[in-house]
């Protein structure tokens, strides 16, 4: 895989955040497995089209077995990154926010797009 294709798929990660909600008083121990979560988008064959140059790149990167796991939906896979169940997550923005408060998430990687989204709420006069 050569150096451009590697950054694609890594910008293709969006907010990857790192570690799950690991406590920092747990002992450091060797990760036999690193285990990646990703968001629903398309089917479970087109992700794992996808995102497999990624895992192998990582991989062969830091010497380590890497297991791609999809997820049916966005809360799946931020209470699979709660409980520890993923190691590294694909989230969109308003669930990394949630990762990030719940669990003190990091994004490792973002697109340059991602940093230029706006939201917007908008809610009924009576409702403020």
């Amino acid at each position: 895989m050569s150096g451009k294709s590697v950054m694609y798929m890594l910008t293709l990660l969006g907010g990857i955040a790192s570690l799950g909600c690991s406590s920092s008083n747990v002992p450091e121990t060797k990760i036999e497995t690193l285990r990646i979560g990703v968001l629903p988008g398309e089917d479970r064959d087109a992700l794992t089209k996808q995102f497999m140059p990624l895992v192998d790149y990582l991989q062969q990167q830091i010497d380590v077995s890497c297991e791609l796991i999809p997820h049916d939906s966005y809360e799946q896979l931020l209470a699979d990154f709660e409980d520890n169940l993923v190691d590294l997550a694909w989230f969109g923005g308003y669930t990394f926010v949630k990762a990030n408060k719940s669990c003190g998430a990091v994004a490792l990687v973002s697109r340059d797009r991602d940093q230029r989204f706006t939201s917007y709420f908008l809610v009924g006069a009576d409702d403020r």
